[in-house]
C-alpha cells in the first residue's frame, strides 16, 4: 500500500510538472504571428471557426518504449529460483496543439488536448516553444 501511494505521488508530481512545461511552451506563442508558428511547426492539420473563434490545429503522435521488469519464481531441480525478466513496452501518445488567432492572424490564445503530458516528460516540449529570432 505504501509503495502504491509513493508511486501515485510521483506520477502526480510528474504530470503536474509536465503540464506546466507544456503551458510554458505554448504560452511563448501569445502575441506572435500565425506565420511564425507555421514557419516553425509546418502547416496545421486543420483550421476551424468555432463560436466565433478562429482556430488552427496541429496533431502529433509518438511512440515511446518504456522499460518494464517482471519477477517470477520457478522450481528448478528442487530449488526455488527467482527469475527477473526485462523488456520494453511501447506506449503511444497523441497530442493536439490549438492556436487561436484574431482578425490580424496574431495568436491570442492556445490550448492542447491528448497525452501531451507524456510527451513533455520525453522532452518533446522543447520543440513546441517559440524559438527566438535568429535561432536555428
Amino acid at each position: 500500500m505504501r509503495t502504491a501511494l509513493m508511486a501515485l505521488t510521483l506520477l502526480c508530481a510528474l504530470v503536474g510538472c509536465s503540464t506546466a512545461s507544456m503551458d510554458a511552451a505554448m504560452s511563448t506563442w501569445k502575441g506572435q504571428s500565425l506565420d511564425a508558428a507555421v514557419a516553425q511547426w509546418g502547416y496545421p492539420d486543420s483550421e476551424s471557426e468555432i463560436a466565433g473563434r478562429h482556430l488552427y490545429l496541429w496533431g502529433h503522435t509518438t511512440t515511446v518504449a518504456l522499460p518494464t521488469t517482471s519477477t517470477s519464481t520457478a522450481l528448478v531441480n528442487g530449488q526455488l529460483v527467482t527469475v527477473e525478466t526485462q523488456k520494453t513496452t511501447p506506449v503511444s501518445s497523441q497530442c493536439t496543439r490549438i492556436l487561436e488567432v484574431n482578425e490580424n492572424d496574431t495568436i491570442v490564445g492556445y490550448d492542447y488536448r491528448g497525452d501531451c503530458c507524456v510527451m513533455t516528460i520525453a522532452g518533446w516540449c522543447s520543440t513546441i516553444a517559440r524559438r527566438s529570432e535568429g535561432a536555428e
